[in-house]
């Protein structure tokens, strides 16, 4: 059964949204994507929301930096999970 938004009238629109983050993600297949695209071009809605979770998201990558982690917090973590998967 198809849910619906209380914020929308598209039936599809939770549907939807796992696959605009699988796609986002690069997890989506191409039958989740081709479905996608076409429900974009007869669902405002949806479309909506996903120029608006693109956004979110090129605004978050703008703003992490990377940096690398020290090699002491490294080695010491490697050490805790090697330890927990021999117990």
């Amino acid at each position: 059964m198809e849910e619906k938004s209380d914020k929308s009238d598209c039936t599809e629109f939770y549907k939807c949204l796992t696959i605009l983050n699988l796609m986002l993600d690069g997890e989506a297949n191409e039958e989740e994507e081709s479905y996608f695209k076409l429900h974009m071009e007869s669902c405002m809605i949806c479309f909506e929301h996903m120029k608006v979770e693109t956004e979110i998201r090129k605004l978050i990558k703008s703003k992490i930096q990377k940096q690398p982690v020290p090699e002491d917090l490294e080695r010491d973590i490697r050490v805790k999970i090697q330890t927990i998967s021999q117990s």
